[in-house]
């Protein structure tokens, strides 16, 4: 539900062992420790960067989502590279960004 809600979509892939959300053309998946039997510890594996049509947007929806989990309250700029860094609920980094002047 953390993901659906911050993605603001539905998993598009749901198997035993994996959930995909399509993001940006792309898949975000979690898979199952227990089917895949992972050796990587929580919140060390990827860095997703996932680009957002609105960056002040989307900063607003995870404050109200992972309060305290923001690795800053505001949007970083620079030049016209906005950014913003949090963490899910298993500690890896998640980073939202846009190009261009923003809104």
């Amino acid at each position: 539900s953390f993901y659906s809600a911050l993605f603001g979509v539905d998993p598009q892939v749901r198997t035993a062992g994996l959930v995909g959300f399509n993001v940006a053309g792309g898949l975000y998946a979690l898979v199952s420790k227990q089917t895949y039997r992972l050796a990587t510890q929580p919140g060390s594996a990827i860095r997703p960067y996932l680009k957002v049509q609105n960056i002040d947007a989307a900063l607003e929806r995870v404050k109200r989502l992972a309060p305290g989990r923001l690795e800053s309250d505001a949007v970083i700029s620079e030049g016209d590279f906005h950014f913003f860094r949090f963490t899910d609920p298993e500690g890896n980094v998640i980073e939202f960004f846009s190009i261009g002047p923003r809104s």
